[in-house]
């Protein structure tokens, strides 16, 4: 499944270490204020009504150091749905 994100930039964003196993620490059921505690204020939101879904991504760089977004995936009783990691667009850096 692919899941393609349409957001807004944001200029200096904090850089995650996805060595630190905090993203493993996020998991479904999780509340808002539950992830926010792991994982830190978020670099962009979005939100999906028709899907009844709101998103928080979370920038880091992956493996082969390209820039990478976790995704957190929230129902609409605000809690984790799923999660997601993706790389960023070369195009858009």
């Amino acid at each position: 499944m692919v899941l393609v994100l349409a957001l807004a930039g944001c200029a200096g964003a904090q850089r995650i270490d996805w060595r630190n196993d905090d993203f493993a620490k996020v998991h479904p059921g999780l509340r808002m204020d539950e992830v926010r505690r792991i994982l830190g204020p978020f670099d962009r939101e979005e939100s999906f009504a028709r899907r009844s879904e709101h998103v928080w991504d979370y920038q880091f760089t992956d493996t082969w150091g390209y820039w990478s977004y976790f995704s957190v995936v929230f129902d609409a009783e605000g809690r984790v749905k799923y999660t997601l990691a993706w790389r960023k667009p070369l195009d858009d850096r």
